[in-house]
């Protein structure tokens, strides 16, 4: 297999892997919100809104940060720092005890957030010119893959093990994320 198509699977993997992990806590955090204390149904709804938006806003307003280092730096190890830096989030998100550490956590997720920069950077430097639109196109399906699968498995898994052991469950899938982008994916040298 020529290495291009090595690394576009395996990174469409990983991206997959990753997506499902840190999408799987949508279908249930209005109800884990309640167990968190939150009773009251509009305050359900509005906690949970803040929560699931923060870390989608932390993670635009950080993606050029994130981009300008991954240059810097280079991709991998963003993309690393990423899948084990949310993977420690969630199993920290385990042991929240109220909302606000939950919020506080989510923000930090966001923080940590900012891979597909990175991920991007990584394939279309390593596509041949012909095959970038194949080679991105197909990674954006993976980004959406996961993100459409995690919230029916997180669904699935809430109903059977409960809302806090799906979070251990999301730091499990994007630790293996994390390595197996430290394993299999190689970062060749670029010319400064």
């Amino acid at each position: 297999m020529e290495s291009w198509k090595k690394i576009l699977y395996i990174s469409w993997g990983i991206i997959f892997i990753h997506g499902i992990g840190v999408s799987m806590f949508s279908p249930f955090l209005p109800l884990y919100v309640k167990e968190l204390g939150i009773t009251n149904l509009r305050a359900q709804s509005v906690w949970s809104g803040i929560i699931l938006g923060s870390t989608s806003l932390f993670i635009g307003l950080l993606s050029p940060l994130w981009g300008t280092i991954s240059d810097k730096y280079g991709r991998k190890p963003l993309i690393i720092r990423t899948t084990i830096g949310i993977s420690i989030v969630a199993l920290l998100m385990y042991f929240a005890t109220n909302v606000y550490q939950l919020l506080a956590l989510r923000i930090l997720q966001g923080i940590c957030g900012g891979m597909m920069p990175a991920f991007t950077a990584l394939i279309a430097f390593n596509l041949p010119k012909d095959k970038t639109g194949q080679g991105l196109g197909t990674l954006q399906s993976a980004v959406y893959s996961g993100n459409i699968t995690g919230p029916f498995i997180g669904g699935v898994l809430s109903d059977w093990i409960g809302y806090k052991n799906v979070l251990l469950v999301i730091a499990v899938a994007t630790l293996i994320a994390g390595i197996g982008t430290l394993i299999f994916i190689n970062e060749p040298k670029r010319d400064q």
